[in-house]
């Protein structure tokens, strides 16, 4: 049986993104989240192509899987993120369904043009109004971003991330291998405890 799936002419192929399944519908739809046309990493020399393409931002793709339909979502906010990609994601999503978020953290400009150093942002990229939201940002003289890490989510509230490093061919320079994110409070703990944590509670910032 063939399972492959081609892609329409809007929706552009792209290394690096992030998919997010999302609790809707009879199966589920997929969201499409940032990337990268061509990796920087894959470039001997800086070529024109290298341009970052910050649409993968603005225009989130969805895939409904029971009827194998594309979609195309605009998206907005007080703040875009910058093209983005080798980033984590993970969801929190409302007691009622109402709303779904995704978190957003870490990745590169997927050039290395214009910063070699990994982002060590939190994003979160609200549902159903698929407004763009800046959650966390220690600014540009922070050396703990990651790029090309991993983020579960064991519990509601909470994203683990883990691994990756901090810029091209250069190990992780946060002192925490593993490091945990709470989701509610928008705020990082450095501290993984399987006894303590709590549902998700859709932060204020979000509901304004």
């Amino acid at each position: 049986m063939d399972f492959s799936v081609e892609l329409p002419e809007r929706v552009q192929p792209r290394a690096e993104s992030g998919l997010v399944w999302l609790p809707i519908g009879r199966q589920g739809v997929l969201a499409l989240v940032g990337g990268v046309e061509i990796p920087g990493d894959q470039y001997i020399m800086e070529l024109p192509k290298m341009t970052p393409n910050g649409s993968f931002m603005t225009q989130i793709p969805l895939y409904d899987i029971a009827t194998g339909s594309w979609y195309v979502q605009n998206a907005s906010g007080d703040e875009i993120p910058p093209q983005t990609a080798a980033f984590c994601t993970t969801l929190g999503i409302a007691h009622d369904y109402s709303s779904f978020n995704i978190y957003v953290y870490g990745g590169y400009d997927g050039t290395y043009i214009t910063d070699y150093n990994a982002y060590d942002t939190v994003w979160v990229l609200s549902l159903p109004s698929f407004r763009w939201i800046k959650t966390y940002d220690p600014g540009p003289e922070s050396v703990h971003g990651r790029q090309n890490h991993q983020c579960i989510s064991p519990y509601p509230n909470q994203m683990l991330t883990i691994g990756g490093n901090s810029m091209l061919g250069s190990s992780l320079t946060s002192p925490n291998i593993v490091d945990v994110f709470d989701m509610n409070e928008l705020s990082w703990t450095s501290v993984y405890d399987p006894l303590n944590w709590s549902e998700y509670e859709v932060p204020k910032k979000f509901r304004m």
